[in-house]
């Protein structure tokens, strides 16, 4: 279990993975230093979270 899970425990958090065809279990994890971002996501990503935003503000 990571920190971010434990913390969740705790309290609200959320964490959202969008997947981009690498496969998990041969991925390196998050904080390895041969963890790499795909960009090709960011759009994507920023879509959801804007949306999740704009949901949770108005009410929806």
């Amino acid at each position: 279990m990571n920190n971010f899970t434990k913390t969740s425990l705790s309290a609200f958090g959320v964490a959202i993975a969008l997947m981009t065809g690498i496969a998990p279990e041969t991925s390196p994890a998050n904080h390895s230093p041969l963890y790499a971002v795909d960009e090709a996501v960011l759009p994507l990503g920023m879509r959801v979270l804007a949306n999740l935003a704009a949901d949770y503000l108005f009410g929806k």
